[in-house]
């Protein structure tokens, strides 16, 4: 298995695809235990640590994003499935080891399109342009 094909498997369960742009009406919210257990067998399945496939997640997700090939929608749904594995690898960073930096900063682009912030109204300079910003920062370091 390939992390591209992880990916779309999150999004089958969801009820999305890379190009969903409205959230799907009915969705079974995930345990905590089932996520952990979903995210062990895409590692054995990859072999990769949780590490390198959360920072590969984070890395299609930022340059599907920024290319227009994934959507808003889709990667905020993935960053927010994966949150808590993430917090776990920025703890490691933290603690100055290797860790989920990458998925942090896309978690954080893509949270920062969540809402509007004082100021703001559809149609003005909102969460859409702040997290494609922010991407597109992230995408430039890739590169």
């Amino acid at each position: 298995m390939m992390v591209d094909e992880a990916l779309d498997e999150l999004g089958r369960r969801e009820g999305y695809t890379r190009l969903t742009a409205e959230h799907p009406e009915e969705r079974r919210w995930m345990t905590r235990e089932e996520k952990r257990a979903e995210l062990e067998s895409w590692c054995a399945q990859t072999g990769l640590s949780t590490t390198d496939l959360l920072n590969g997640f984070a890395k299609i997700l930022a340059i599907e994003f920024h290319e227009g090939r994934a959507t808003y929608e889709f990667c905020d749904m993935v960053v927010n499935n994966l949150f808590e594995p993430i917090i776990e690898g920025v703890e490691q960073v933290i603690e100055g080891q290797s860790g989920t930096k990458l998925a942090w900063d896309v978690y954080l682009a893509f949270d920062a399109g969540e809402y509007y912030r004082a100021g703001e109204t559809p149609g003005s300079t909102g969460p859409d342009e702040r997290t494609a910003r922010l991407i597109a920062d992230i995408v430039k370091r890739l590169r």
